[in-house]
Parts: C-alpha cells; sequence; structure tokens
C-alpha cells in the first residue's frame, strides 16, 4: 500500500487538514528520501502534490536544516496543501435511487 494510499484509507471519509497529514507523519517511520523518491514515481497531480507536504513536513522536522530553509519549507508546504485541496474532490455520499412506482 502507497503512503498516500494508507493516508486516505485512514482520512479519506472526511474533510481533510494539514494536521492529518503531520500526524501521521510523526507516527510512521517514512523518510524524506523514501517520500521524494516515490513522488517522483507518481504520474498524477493529486498524489504528487500530497507527496510534496509530506516531503515538505519532513524538511520543517529535520533540525539539521537552517532555520531559514524550514522556514521555506513550512511556505512551500503550505502552498503545496492548497493546491492539494483544491484538486481533492470530497466524496458526497451516495443516495440509493428512488423506487419507479
Amino acid at each position: 500500500m502507497s503512503h498516500f494510499a494508507f493516508f486516505m484509507d485512514m482520512f479519506g471519509h472526511c474533510e481533510l487538514t494539514l494536521s492529518m497529514v503531520r500526524s501521521i507523519l510523526n507516527v510512521t517511520t517514512w523518510s524524506q528520501e523514501e517520500l521524494n523518491r516515490t513522488m517522483q514515481l507518481q504520474n498524477t497531480c493529486i498524489k504528487k502534490s500530497w507527496y510534496k507536504v509530506a516531503v515538505y513536513y519532513k524538511m520543517t522536522t529535520n533540525m539539521s536544516n537552517t532555520l531559514r530553509t524550514r522556514c521555506n519549507a513550512e511556505n512551500a508546504m503550505r502552498r503545496s496543501w492548497k493546491k492539494f485541496q483544491s484538486l481533492h474532490v470530497q466524496g458526497l455520499p451516495e443516495v440509493p435511487p428512488l423506487p419507479e412506482n
């Protein structure tokens, strides 16, 4: 199961927030390199934007980066999240068809 599929399986049923991405990345052992490698293999904009959010978040938590780099990563993460939200369409609950009688 891919990282994106795991995230959508956990949180896809409700309105998505950036804190959900942060919480799942804080409890998993996915590395920045692994997420970046997987992002390069994605062919849809929505998945690429989600992986960008994940990679940028990992950059913000890496204390070996300078403060400037971490702040730039935070800004880029928020821009990528906005793009993800614009591409993600929350599924509406389906209503069964009315009887024809």
